[in-house]
């Protein structure tokens, strides 16, 4: 007897084992005698486990989607992925845009956003086959934009980044605009607050505390390190920096005091009255204006003459601000200038990060502390107070890599998938699950992004992997290294070894293949459905407690026969 859903098919074997296969073949899971099949993709509290050692094997089984590379789009599908395993951004797309997939129904015009969400909700389903997924219909539906991405270029995943972020915020527009509701501001959860200070050393003026709304954070490697902390490179953000040769208007109105009253008091030659007036006219507007604690700009241009003017150091300090955003995107800026061959290239140091960040020590107490305001000294950090926020300790939920030189190479993504607590290296199709110290111990970290601890959703935690699942990891590997070491392949796109200093082009050809081989084969279906538990509960009884699963409706896609034209605009 089988029963299908979808593209996957239950076999009944016997009264006790189950074959769980795609249709037509391919990867098989054979439920061992007395093993209850486990809906890993219901709520959890909602399933009932008769035992860890069936979670455990479901789960190591078990993979998230991954999707087709359609002609270097590598650094797009890191990002998605990457986006992907945040949950605050899924629950902020699911209670945002339901009502764009109306909107997109009556005027039958593909909405980024709507594309996006579904994209997301597909990639998240733990299936026990392998499910890969097209991105053509969202970059086509970027309109002019889709020109950009649809180009065989290596592209910056960061800048693919931002322009995820530019539709999010076109599409909400339009939302409200379509409801004739007043648009609000947009805050995603990857916004917070900046506070950025600037003061003169020399006079002490500080035009006051101004925040920012940033969504991503760039933190830069300079070219005379060979090794970096994350938190380093956070202290040297964040770090009270002097700025020579700035104009001050302060400074500069005390200057341009000082000659008129050198003018007006010169012994030597005295100033006939009809031009003493306008000098002392001068004089009293300028005693008048620095008597204000920060000299407009506007009345500091009408007032000075312009061969007046006083350089001086300036103080600037940038820290976050709360509150702080619920997913922190990092991204680490490896493009150095090299003075030896008047070329940019890549910093290959490597980067230490955790798996957990406390924000504290970065973040300003309080704006409107009297202390903050002095120019001289650094501004309090909320580590020095005596009030803790949960809010600025976060998890670490997906890293971008980056394999290569600095105009060529290959992006993959490590996620952590959060209902399971499973971490996963995904390269395009290729999904294979890995345990923490491989993600920690990865170099080439191009972004990372942490989210808010007390965001993150329940999850089964596993305390290791079982020994099959790392020899089947293990043979994955061997089996793409030695396809990508075969003379008579030959690769589609540029990749580049995975080693921490050379960037020597291998391996992304071998994946773009195997993409084609097993698109083109009935082995793996594009879009794949999960498992629906009314037809599972109708071949067996799970003696489990009754789930309800929605599934996430997905547009079939055929598989991208040939690599189009793609470019973008950053959000500001």
């Amino acid at each position: 007897m089988s029963l299908v859903s979808g593209s996957v098919e239950v076999l009944k074997t016997s009264a006790k084992d189950f074959l769980i296969s795609t249709t037509g073949g391919g990867s098989k899971y054979v439920l061992e005698p007395g093993e209850e099949l486990i809906d890993l993709n219901s709520p959890i509290g909602e399933v009932k486990v008769a035992n860890e050692s069936s979670l455990k094997r479901q789960l190591n089984a078990s993979k998230l989607g991954g999707l087709y590379n359609e002609g270097n789009t590598c650094f797009m599908n890191s990002i998605i992925q990457a986006v992907a395993s945040l949950d605050s951004v899924e629950d902020f797309l699911d209670n945002n845009f339901n009502t764009l997939q109306i909107l997109e129904a009556n005027d039958k015009k593909p909405i980024p956003t709507v594309l996006f969400k579904n994209l997301i909700h597909q990639l998240n389903q733990k299936l026990l086959t392998s499910h890969t997924y097209s991105t053509n219909d969202l970059i086509k539906s970027i309109g002019t934009e889709a020109n950009k991405w649809l180009s065989y270029d290596q592209q910056d995943a960061q800048e693919y980044f931002q322009q995820v972020l530019s539709f999010i915020e076109a599409d909400f527009k339009r939302l409200h605009k379509e409801n004739n509701t007043k648009v609000p501001r947009i805050v995603t959860p990857f916004d917070g607050e900046t506070a950025i200070r600037v003061g003169c050393l020399k006079c002490g003026e500080m035009e006051g505390i101004r925040k920012e709304i940033s969504s991503s954070v760039g933190l830069s490697l300079s070219a005379n390190v060979d090794h970096f902390t994350l938190l380093d490179l956070l202290k040297e953000y964040t770090h009270l920096e002097t700025i020579s040769g700035v104009e001050c208007y302060r400074c500069s109105l005390v200057a341009l005091e000082q000659i008129i009253k050198d003018k007006l008091d010169a012994n030597d030659k005295p100033m006939p009255e009809p031009l003493r007036k306008p000098f002392e006219k001068r004089l009293d507007e300028i005693q008048q204006t620095l008597q204000h604690d920060v000299i407009d700009e506007t009345k500091y241009k009408a007032l000075k003459p312009q061969k007046v003017k006083e350089l001086i150091d300036k103080s600037k300090q940038i820290m976050f601000a709360k509150p702080p955003p619920k997913v922190l995107a990092i991204h680490l800026n490896r493009s150095v200038f090299d003075l030896s061959t008047g070329y940019i290239r890549k910093n290959l140091s490597p980067v230490d990060y955790d798996e957990y960040l406390d924000l504290t020590p970065f973040v300003v107490a309080d704006i409107d502390d009297p202390e903050n305001k002095d120019p001289k000294h650094t501004m309090r950090a909320a580590a020095e107070g005596t009030e803790v926020d949960d809010n600025l300790r976060y998890r670490l939920k997906s890293v971008v890599i980056h394999y290569g030189s600095h105009n060529f190479g290959h992006y993959i993504c490590f996620r952590r998938d959060s209902r399971h607590g499973i971490w996963w290296r995904i390269s395009d199709h290729n999904v294979i699950q890995v345990d923490i110290d491989q993600v920690l111990n990865a170099q080439g970290v191009f972004m990372v992004f942490y989210e808010q601890v007390s965001v993150t959703v329940p999850h089964f935690e596993l305390s290791s992997l079982n020994e099959s699942s790392k020899e089947e990891q293990s043979s994955e590997v061997t089996d793409d290294n030695n396809q990508a070491s075969d003379p008579s392949f030959k690769p589609s796109t540029p990749d580049v070894a995975e080693t921490d200093g050379e960037a020597t082009a291998i391996e992304e050809g071998h994946e773009a293949a195997a993409s084609a081989s097993t698109a083109s084969s009935d082995t793996t279906a594009v879009n794949i459905p999960e498992i629906d538990p009314t037809v599972m509960a109708s071949a067996v009884d799970f003696n489990t407690a009754s789930t309800t699963t929605t599934n996430t409706p997905s547009t079939s896609t055929p598989k991208s026969k040939g690599a189009k034209k793609r470019k973008n605009k950053k959000r500001k």
